[in-house]
């Protein structure tokens, strides 16, 4: 006789499948809706002892599931939350959401946090504190890794109503820094006023009561608010302030979150090492704390700054660490961010198409992630890169669009107006390129070396416009200055071409020896970091100026350079490229 009559009878009439013998007979009914309906079938009271069995037979059964078998906690918690165990069931949830945050599942950890967050609400004015704060937060933070900011700015509206509702100002001065970060850095929230309005107001509260944690955080969004709208100094007052109170109260992760950004202040006033020594300092609490997300973005920084000193080599080992990173974790901010200017390194290299085409993969996912630091500049160097290609049109188009991204974030406008500059003087557009000039002047004095390559950019195109004009005395003036700048700030992004400009002053001075004394030194630096896009050109001014033999070998060492850039380029640009002025002057002598 069957051991279980009654389920070989279900069997028999259709009704279940046994779905294996070993390790243990299992069952499986043959339609959702005969589960469904049998399920109904059960009185209200058995349902729920029912889920109570289940849930409890399961942790017996299961003591390690998190470490074992995962995806039973959140089963776990179905099952008591079905039996009206709330608390028990709002604990696996929780736990299911951490679990997924851990693996940056962070769609699926914001499911698991809302659920328990749900079967909570009705306690909510009664809750602890920490449960509280603990489930709003990571919903918050989890959009915020997904770039959606609005959806998290409501979660912590919401829990700040909820924490004056329970008269606990701790729990709303969590949430006010938490808006505060939102309005402050470059976000689809980013509000100056509203974001100095919270910090003011998170400030007040962490002072009355006492909260150096509060108080460094808020430092910090300050650094932030002043970095993101051009006040400088008080960036750096702010971020000095969030370093301070991190080290008096040994705060490691505040410490760390100060160091990591205050990198660009440091850049901004011309101390690039002490750029890399803070990021450096920052990147070993992020690896011992394996915060991934941190990590990325502090390679990211380390992107930039590398480029800045002239470092093409470690810009692009910096940014591939962070595209990594952030691949890994599925954290579009982050990988729109390493990639700001890896298409500008790779098309100097002569990479022309793998340069174009990650350019425009970068500014596909910052347009998603509304990353503006990727959108300004890496749209701003595209366009200067289809300028160099003979589409000064598109060039502009770019530019101009630069400064539509940057039109609230002023800071960052030297740079595209620098570039912008450059391409209509190679237009012809003389009076336009002015006009862009003297508003690069006017943008470096609210951003100075915060705007990253604007201070070299503009007096740059402000001595190529003097050339333009046939005043080379005052080109020269301004390219002393601008090589006596770099010196001092051990700067190098664009050194190649203000040499090549410095050179062309010389000769229009009627002084050719000086002329070829500045282009070997470009060609020397050029060479030695294989920057094939400048070394052609280089090698081309060079034969200017060279007795016939020699300029005749440099023309072929330029022109099979250009072949070699072309066969890299894509076909609908490889023509206008090979029809270039420079290039038909190469060709033809």
């Amino acid at each position: 006789m069957p051991a279980y009559p009654h389920l070989t009878a279900l069997e028999a009439a259709g009704l279940v499948r046994v779905a294996q013998f070993q390790p243990e007979l299992e069952y499986l009914f043959r339609h959702a809706l005969i589960q469904d309906a049998a399920y109904a079938s059960l009185l209200k009271a058995d349902r729920k002892q029912l889920h109570r069995a289940v849930g409890e037979a399961l942790e017996k059964l299961f003591p390690d599931a998190e470490q074992e078998t995962p995806e039973l906690v959140p089963l776990l918690g179905e099952h008591f939350a079905r039996a009206d165990e709330v608390e028990r069931a709002a604990q696996y949830f929780t736990r299911a959401g951490d679990a997924a945050a851990q693996r940056y599942a962070n769609r699926e950890a914001i499911q698991h946090y809302t659920r328990a967050l749900d079967l909570l609400r009705p306690q909510l004015p009664t809750l602890p504190a920490t449960t509280v704060r603990y489930l709003y937060m990571q919903i918050g933070r989890m959009f915020e890794l997904l770039n959606e900011h609005a959806e998290a700015f409501q979660y912590y509206v919401a829990l700040e109503q909820l924490a004056q509702a329970r008269a606990d100002e701790k729990l709303e001065l969590d949430t006010i820094i938490a808006q505060a970060r939102l309005r402050c850095t470059p976000t689809s929230m980013f509000s100056p006023p509203e974001g100095h309005q919270l910090a003011d107001r998170a400030l007040a509260l962490a002072e009355r009561t006492h909260n150096p944690i509060a108080q460094s955080q808020i430092y910090w969004t300050l650094m932030q608010l002043g970095t993101f709208t051009g006040q400088l100094e008080a960036a750096f007052q702010a971020g000095e302030q969030a370093i301070t109170v991190a080290r008096e109260h040994q705060l490691a992760e505040q410490l760390a979150f100060a160091l990591n950004d205050i990198t660009f202040i440091y850049m901004g006033r011309g101390d690039f090492q002490r750029s890399l020594e803070a990021l450096e300092e920052a990147r070993r609490y992020w690896l011992t704390s394996n915060n991934r997300p941190m990590l990325a973005d502090g390679w990211g920084r380390a992107t930039l700054v590398h480029y800045m000193l002239g470092d093409e080599a470690a810009s692009l080992v910096a940014a591939q660490a962070a595209h990594d990173i952030s691949l890994a974790i599925n954290n579009q901010w982050g990988i729109a961010f390493s990639q700001v200017l890896v298409g500008s390194v790779y098309f100097d290299l002569g990479f022309v198409e793998k340069g174009l085409r990650l350019a425009h993969e970068a500014l596909t996912i910052a347009e998603q992630a509304q990353m503006m630091p990727t959108l300004v500049n890496t749209t701003a160097e595209l366009g200067w890169r289809y300028g160099q290609l003979g589409d000064v049109a598109q060039g502009l188009s770019l530019t101009e669009r630069a400064l539509t991204y940057a039109r609230h974030m002023p800071q960052f406008n030297a740079w595209p107006l620098g570039l912008q500059a450059r391409l209509l003087i190679r237009q012809g557009d003389l009076d336009a390129a002015q006009a862009a000039i003297q508003a690069g002047q006017i943008a470096l004095q609210h951003s100075g070396l915060i705007s990253y390559a604007g201070p070299l950019l503009i007096p740059l195109a402000e001595a190529e416009l003097a050339l333009a004009r046939h005043d080379a005395p005052h080109a020269h003036s301004l390219l002393d200055n601008l090589l006596k700048f770099l010196r001092a700030y051990k700067m190098h992004a664009y050194y190649l071409d203000i040499l090549q400009c410095h050179a062309q002053t010389w000769v229009a001075l009627n002084q050719p020896t000086a002329a070829q004394t500045v282009l070997a030194e470009a060609r020397a630096e050029a060479e030695a970091k294989q920057l094939l896009f400048p070394l052609w050109q280089i090698l081309s001014a060079q034969s200017a100026l060279a007795p016939n033999a020699e300029a005749q070998s440099l023309r072929a060492q330029a022109w099979q350079i250009i072949q070699r850039i072309a066969d890299q380029t894509p076909p609908e640009w490889r023509a206008t490229f090979l029809q270039t002025p420079r290039v038909r002057e190469l060709e033809a002598g």
